[in-house]
């Protein structure tokens, strides 16, 4: 039997596969800030990186080249001497092509060969070799102590300064501005987790009940608002969104959910009767 030659190696596959984390907050605290379109011209404080440096289609990228490499892989790219290896050889393969050519016989897991004193030698795969690149996300931003009276273009703003805020915004503090309520724009934001809201000019205590929009928003700030100084304002923040878990950086227990819930339930049946009341009277006295 003519003498084949020693154990061949799979080639490696190298990939780049991206690793995503929360990257630092972009910071346009204390800036004298008048409206949200300024942070466009501003550059944020140390820390956090406006305009991302990497595409969003990275991942997509990556996994294309991934899937190419290994298409060339299965394909057989050719073995020492010029000869090609096939990945999969057919039944016959070996008789036909191994001896008689001097290529070496490889496979997927592994195949013996032999050289001149029988000695066996097993061509194993090499484990692929990836590389990963660590991409930082911008998830939060600090807006806080500003001159800020409205949020209605939010979504804009933020759409110039991070990558695709829609979807990565979860945390945001615009407390210590001039805010009169909360907005129908802060509703977008369906991953928002955090939301500060502190030392404004909120006055109605009702739109609280708009942040139900936002599904899994766990911690809010409101204190400092003049809806503060209402005597049942705890309970009924709790009450309306019963998945909070902290309000004014105060943890909220099993018992003051439960206890705050039953508590709305009967402020929303009183209120509904009110308003049934007062309709009334207006019919009465238009006739």
């Amino acid at each position: 039997m003519a003498a084949l030659g020693t154990g061949t190696m799979l080639p490696a596959v190298a990939s780049t596969m991206p690793d995503m984390v929360a990257g630092a907050p972009l910071d346009y605290s204390f800036k004298e800030l008048k409206t949200v379109l300024e942070m466009e011209t501003e550059e944020p404080r140390s820390g956090g990186k406006r305009r991302p440096q990497v595409d969003k289609d990275a991942t997509a990228a990556a996994q294309a080249a991934l899937d190419g490499s290994a298409a060339d892989l299965a394909a057989g790219t050719g073995a020492s001497g010029g000869a090609t290896a096939s990945a999969h050889p057919g039944p016959g393969d070996a008789a036909k092509g191994g001896a008689a050519s001097g290529a070496p016989n490889v496979s997927g897991l592994g195949t013996s060969t032999k050289s001149g004193a029988g000695a066996t030698t097993l061509a194993r795969p090499m484990p692929s070799m990836i590389k990963r690149r660590i991409r930082q996300v911008t998830v939060a931003v600090k807006l806080n102590n500003n001159m800020i009276d409205s949020v209605t273009d939010l979504p804009q703003a933020l759409e110039f300064v991070m990558d695709d805020p829609l979807r990565n915004l979860q945390w945001i503090d615009l407390s210590f501005n001039q805010l009169q309520s909360i907005q129908a724009e802060l509703l977008d934001f369906k991953q928002m987790k955090a939301l500060y809201l502190h030392g404004n000019h909120i006055k109605s205590l009702p739109s609280v009940e708009r942040l139900k929009k936002l599904p899994k928003l766990i911690s809010l700030t409101l204190n400092g608002n003049p809806i503060e100084g209402l005597p049942f304002y705890r309970r009924y923040v709790v009450g309306a969104l019963p998945d909070l878990r902290t309000l004014d950086h105060s943890t909220i227990t099993d018992d003051e959910v439960h206890g705050a819930h039953d508590w709305f339930q009967a402020h929303a049946s009183r209120s509904k009767v009110r308003k049934e009341r007062l309709e009334e009277e207006l019919m009465a006295n238009n006739e």
